[in-house]
């Protein structure tokens, strides 16, 4: 029996800003850089799908999930954004634990040397 344990995702992805411009739904009116709208796409619907965005385009998942549930996400990404997979060089999903951002940390220990100091 294979164990699927539930963690917290992180979803990483690189847009092909060519293949955008090509494969991206041209508006009614075109307008400069039309196809920018596919980065308000996508946190759109990482969003619905209770997804934070973290950087560029690396989202994380608010609660943990198990790796059948990320496979619904991306039937779910295939049915709304049908043009993504023609457009991304690369689409990684990684496991993260529970501490996944040190900003906080670092920030104490900044805070401390800086209190240190004479």
């Amino acid at each position: 029996m294979i164990y699927d344990k539930s963690t917290h995702k992180q979803i990483a992805f690189d847009l092909v800003q060519d293949l955008l411009k090509e494969h991206y739904p041209k508006p009614k009116v075109p307008y400069p850089q039309y196809e920018t709208k596919a980065y308000k796409d996508l946190l759109k619907f990482f969003q619905n799908e209770n997804w934070s965005h973290r950087q560029g385009s690396v989202y994380i998942s608010n609660a943990p999930l198990k790796d059948f549930e990320v496979s619904w996400i991306l039937d779910r990404m295939a049915e709304k954004l049908p043009w993504l997979y023609k457009c991304t060089s690369e689409l990684d999903i990684t496991d993260i634990g529970e501490e996944h951002s040190l900003k906080d940390r670092l920030e104490a220990i900044t805070k401390a040397a800086e209190a240190e100091k004479p």
